[in-house]
């Protein structure tokens, strides 16, 4: 399907814009066309003037590794179409392998956002919801690196007589506050 028509060069500057944003990437990118295109990715959002031909206004999601490439090889110039189609988007000649959201997005991270903000985020929302919302792998990592860290520094702490479970409900409860008092740094959307 032949989604929108846009000038590469603008599009290019706003990929590296994108790029330049501070922080590490997390998440998968997506790409909304309504009145035009708008990506949004870690957290940053970059709108580009486009004539959109098939309104997909919650997005075509671009995995975090295929947007990395995105914004680090490819450069447009001229008038440049996107088409969608199953498991792609083409940007011209370029291939990228993509798929439709299914939805909105249930949140997004701020800029600059860390693993252990994606962990206060697996807190306060679900599985589920960290899927819609392009974090599924990023929020699966930092609750595996959670449990692996708790295994560690209860063999560590073995000799101090404090059980495992001790010690996981103490960094529960403390990650669970501190989630509870930063909710607000994450972006709901409506």
């Amino acid at each position: 399907m032949h989604v929108a028509t846009l000038d590469g060069k603008e599009l290019t500057r706003a990929l590296r814009q994108m790029k330049s944003t501070p922080g590490k990437k997390l998440g998968s990118a997506f790409w909304m066309f309504e009145k035009g295109l708008t990506i949004g990715w870690s957290g940053g959002e970059r709108k580009v003037s486009a004539d959109v031909h098939e309104p997909l206004p919650y997005g075509v999601v671009v995995s975090c590794d295929a947007m990395k490439h995105v914004v680090e090889r490819l450069r447009y110039k001229g008038e440049m179409e996107i088409h969608f189609g199953g498991d792609h988007m083409s940007i011209g000649n370029d291939r990228i392998r993509a798929e439709l959201a299914e939805g909105p997005r249930a949140f997004s991270l701020l800029v600059g956002s860390t693993a252990g903000d994606m962990l206060l985020a697996s807190e306060v929302f679900s599985l589920d919801e960290a899927q819609r919302s392009g974090y599924e792998e990023d929020f699966c990592d930092v609750r595996s690196k959670l449990h692996r860290s708790l295994r560690k520094a209860g063999k560590a702490l073995d000799w101090t007589g404090v059980s495992q479970d001790e010690l996981n409900e103490a960094v529960m409860d403390r990650i669970c506050e501190l989630a509870e008092r930063r909710k607000g740094r994450f972006l709901v959307d409506e």
